[in-house]
């Protein structure tokens, strides 16, 4: 079970944002045409977290909006004005705490910590009237080197090798095997299936110890759906990292994903915080957050 730090009513609002999104043939994880993802028009800055990023752009994927977005206050300070009926979206900030851990040495070490979550009301720019909305800035980096940057530099990383025509994870032998590079259709197609099978090996014992992954069950399971989801969002969000153009998934992905989600909507929180998870350890922010609370 998921040690979400969301109350009930938060997690609804959560599943709602990603089911409508899904009702309406959008995988709000995977939508090509959002590049950078949905970030904020008055400060330029990206939306923090993976699962604000996930809920707006399911919004602006379930209504034809864009990705830009702003509080109330933050448009009326740049001179604009709501349309009439204009919807406020929640998103989620976090409630820090702080508490003292002893050190083995009898230092002491604050230690910032998340209590909770409150709801901040943002606005989508297509309910904004007077404000010019300034474009975005391209990634002048190489996706391709870029991402493979990202994965050379993954901590305590599996062995990836080459050849065949099945990609699969292996936790036996902790190995990734991907068909070669140039089977491919495109680089956009190699780094999806990269990286969905580098979120399942952050699933092992040895890393973030998933069930889907650690205590495989069967093929077609909750358990092994669950995973599955993990690693479909930690994929498409290494992606946008990395600036790589993203697979349009079929309608019957979505659909299937759609019926599976509003039979089990408790999956959805939790395959996207694992995601944020996976995320963090396949750039390396977890091991190094790991490392300073340990220190």
């Amino acid at each position: 079970m998921s040690k979400s730090k969301f109350t009930a009513e938060q997690r609804r609002t959560i599943e709602d944002a990603i089911l409508t999104a899904l009702d309406a043939g959008v995988a709000p994880w995977s939508r090509p045409w959002a590049v950078g993802g949905p970030r904020n028009f008055t400060t330029g800055n990206a939306y923090a977290g993976m699962i604000n990023g996930l809920m707006l752009s399911a919004w602006s994927g379930a209504k034809g909006w864009g990705d830009d977005w702003a509080g109330k206050g933050q448009i009326k300070t740049a001179g604009g004005t709501l349309v009439e009926d204009a919807t406020a979206v929640s998103i989620f900030a976090p409630i820090m705490g702080k508490f003292t851990k002893e050190n083995e040495d009898g230092t002491k070490t604050l230690v910032n910590y998340i209590k909770g979550f409150r709801e901040v009301s943002v606005y989508n720019a297509d309910q904004v009237e007077g404000v010019e909305i300034a474009p975005r800035n391209g990634n002048t980096d190489s996706p391709v080197e870029s991402a493979d940057a990202m994965i050379a530099a993954m901590p305590l990383a599996p062995a990836i090798h080459h050849g065949g025509n099945s990609a699969h994870y292996t936790p036996m032998s902790d190995q990734v095997t991907l068909p070669r590079f140039e089977q491919f259709e495109n680089a956009a197609a190699y780094y999806a299936v990269a990286f969905h099978e580098l979120a399942h090996a952050t699933g092992a014992a040895s890393r973030l110890n998933r069930p889907g992954v650690a205590d495989f069950d069967r093929f077609g399971s909750h358990q092994y759906a669950a995973e599955e989801l993990v690693a479909e969002i930690t994929a498409a969000h290494c992606a946008a990292l990395n600036g790589l153009d993203r697979i349009a998934p079929s309608a019957s992905y979505i659909a299937t994903w759609a019926k599976r989600l509003t039979d089990d909507r408790e999956m959805i929180l939790q395959a996207m915080e694992e995601a944020a998870e996976a995320v963090k350890w396949i750039e390396g922010s977890h091991h190094k957050a790991k490392k300073l609370v340990e220190a």
